[in-house]
């Protein structure tokens, strides 16, 4: 099976950066953390980007087996105030494979469906 990994691209909006850092400490910690906590089967990390780039400020990124969760996942964000508020914008969700060169290359070359191939 798949590895499926998602980079969402984030920017954040002035109703967030006019928080106190200790404030969006609270939310996240209260309101955003709690959502991904309800979906154990999407592993989630974060990344500050607004040091290095003026496209993105926040990158979030979602790796899962089990896209039906991550389907449930981005409807959960969708309807906190995340994104209602908004205290972000999506800038972008780029969904990869991981390591699916390798799966090809190792189906037989009779045109073996490369979906049944066990990683």
């Amino acid at each position: 099976m798949f590895k499926h990994t998602f980079f969402i691209h984030l920017n954040a909006t002035p109703a967030w950066l006019a928080l106190s850092r200790r404030a969006r400490s609270e939310y996240i910690a209260q309101q955003l953390f709690p959502v991904f906590a309800r979906f154990p089967a999407v592993n989630v990390r974060f990344f500050d980007g607004e040091y290095f780039s003026a496209q993105v400020s926040d990158i979030i990124m979602l790796e899962t087996n089990d896209l039906p969760s991550y389907y449930a996942l981005i409807d959960a964000i969708r309807d906190s105030e995340v994104i209602q508020k908004p205290y972000f914008t999506v800038a972008a969700i780029l969904p990869t494979v991981e390591s699916s060169l390798e799966s090809y290359e190792a189906a037989p070359a009779q045109g073996q469906d490369l979906l049944t191939i066990p990683l």
